[in-house]
């Protein structure tokens, strides 16, 4: 069998050999998936004598299961041909449609598959039943992991497709609102932002843009949408602003190396419609002034400009822009920025408003009163000092350099205001490490019975012990120091015990440095048997690192 396996152009009679012993009741019998499943020869040899589509239409589940697994495995080398066998097979049928993104998931993929990839975004788009139902669901994110965190071949079409999808499937939203990101895959968003930047942002501009322009609605009807409002510049980023930092990222890679492409797709990113779009164009002609630099120009009469930062300094975005274009300007173009920085009186302005709506409305303590118009008056050229400040001398005109030093005389003492840094701060298991160590597995289930949610906290004067996910960090460092222990105990976590405690599992066990392919099986087998199917990401993340 390991002979007849092993031939790349197997004859008719070899075929013939082999099909003699098979009763076509039940599963394959071992010689014969020990010769048909290896060699893609054969596969060509059964494709043309139909023999591959009629095990996967018949009605034995089981053997049609055993065929898509076996051309998971070879359709690196035969991509076009099994493209064309499965669109055939699929045939716009729903429940097919589900089963076809689960194979997506699982394709071994290491050459051109363009065949493939053109399938793949089309199920997606077909948006098969379940594919967005329950937090990490197994199918969506291992066909994220595969065609986009793992292997960025094509995966603009597939990430395209999967946000039409979404799109479709939540009338009247968007995938960046409350927590809707969180339950989309980040992780491998992330993974293929950092390896493939321009095909990220080509696979996901679509969406955003969609997305921004229904938020700019829903805020013009009066059903305010705060989404992408809060820009942080460092730390931990959430939500909304998780997606836009890797998107801002990849764009700014794109800038640095391709910036005729990042041009292109600025342009399809109106900057006068919300304050995240003058953002990015701030933002990304920041990483290349020069050649951007007539992107700079343009947005100067963007009505965003002063407020497109960050969160705490809103006025650094254009600084940061405005120091890496300014010396590739001609004096004409620095003369309109000049124009626009004098201008710029938001201190006076805000004064002047207030001193109007006192005049017809009256004081309202403490935030409307005549004391109060003093400190803006004083406070006024603020914004103007931080711009040029940042930007430093060296950059600005003669004009902009006299109205630093009148400005430095009033703020010098004064430090420029830093962006906001969003902090996560740390809460500790209910249980210590050494504790943990040493509890069985019985006084796990105790455990985890006890701690059954994330709102358990005990605080002291120098801690706060948190509940199942702090706890799970600890399962997690057990998992990779005892794989095989860890494995089995995975099948025993009750169903209605928090996501977090199968979560970290199957992260310690993909951080083993040595772990048997049994108990890798056992425990995706136990996460895959989950209600809800919640744990997705973290088999994909496993099936990465122990391939």
């Amino acid at each position: 069998a390991q002979w007849l396996g092993s031939q790349a152009d197997p004859w008719p009679e070899e075929r013939d050999i082999l099909l003699s012993i098979d009763t076509s009741i039940g599963s394959f019998p071992a010689l014969l998936r020990l010769a048909f499943f290896t060699s893609p020869g054969w596969f060509d040899r059964l494709h043309t004598d139909g023999w591959v589509e009629k095990q996967i239409s018949g009605g034995n589940a089981e053997r049609a299961e055993a065929v898509l697994w076996w051309l998971s495995n070879i359709a690196a080398s035969r991509p076009s041909e099994i493209a064309a066998l499965l669109a055939k097979w699929w045939g716009k049928d729903r429940e097919r449609g589900a089963r076809l993104l689960n194979w997506f998931g699982f394709v071994k993929r290491q050459k051109p598959d363009d065949a493939l990839v053109d399938l793949c975004a089309e199920v997606t788009r077909s948006s098969p039943p379940g594919m967005f139902e329950g937090r990490g669901h197994t199918s969506r994110d291992l066909l994220l992991h595969t065609w986009a965190g793992d292997n960025p071949r094509g995966a603009e079409k597939v990430l395209k497709a999967y946000f039409d999808a979404w799109f479709d499937s939540h009338p009247g939203q968007h995938p960046f609102e409350r927590d809707e990101f969180r339950d989309l895959d980040a992780h491998s968003m992330g993974e293929l932002a950092k390896k493939a930047p321009e095909v990220f942002v080509q696979g996901t501009i679509e969406a955003f843009v969609r997305s921004v322009q229904m938020i700019q609605q829903a805020n013009s009807n009066g059903t305010n949408d705060y989404s992408f409002g809060m820009r942080v510049a460092s730390g931990h980023h959430f939500g909304a602003d998780a997606f836009l930092n890797m998107f801002r990222s990849a764009l700014g890679e794109v800038a640095a190396k391709a910036p005729h492409d990042a041009a292109a797709a600025l342009r399809k990113i109106d900057p006068s419609i919300h304050p995240v779009n003058a953002h990015l164009w701030l933002e990304t002609i920041g990483r290349n002034g020069e050649a951007l630099k007539a992107l700079f120009v343009e947005i100067l009469n963007c009505k965003h400009i002063f407020d497109a930062g960050w969160q705490g300094a809103d006025w650094q975005s254009l600084a940061t822009a405005a120091k890496a274009a300014l010396p590739h300007l001609t004096g004409q173009e620095v003369a309109q920025f000049d124009d626009l920085i004098a201008s710029h009186k938001p201190e006076l302005d805000f004064a002047s408003r207030l001193l109007q709506k006192i005049s017809t409305d009256g004081e309202e303590p403490p935030w409307r009163t005549r004391s109060s118009v003093p400190y803006y008056l004083k406070r006024s050229g603020h914004d103007v000092w931080c711009i040029l400040e940042s930007i430093g001398g060296t950059a600005l005109s003669a004009t902009s350099r006299v109205r630093l030093e009148e400005l430095r005389r009033k703020f010098g003492a004064e430090k420029l205001p830093e962006p906001h840094h969003a902090e996560a701060h740390w809460v500790q298991s209910p249980i210590k490490r050494e504790s943990a160590a040493r509890m069985t597995d019985e006084q796990w289930l105790s455990a985890i019975e006890k701690y059954n949610s994330d709102e358990h906290r005990r605080y002291g004067r120098t801690f706060v012990e948190g509940g199942a996910r702090q706890l799970a960090t600890e399962l997690q460092h057990l998992a990779k120091e005892q794989p095989s222990r860890f494995a089995a105990f995975s099948e025993h976590i009750p169903q209605d015990a928090p996501d977090a405690y199968l979560n970290h599992l199957l992260w310690g066990l993909a951080e083993a440095e040595q772990i048997a392919i049994e108990d890798v099986k056992r425990a995706i087998l136990a996460a895959h048997r989950r209600h809800e199917r919640a744990h997705g990401s973290d088999i994909a993340r496993l099936i990465e690192k122990k391939p």
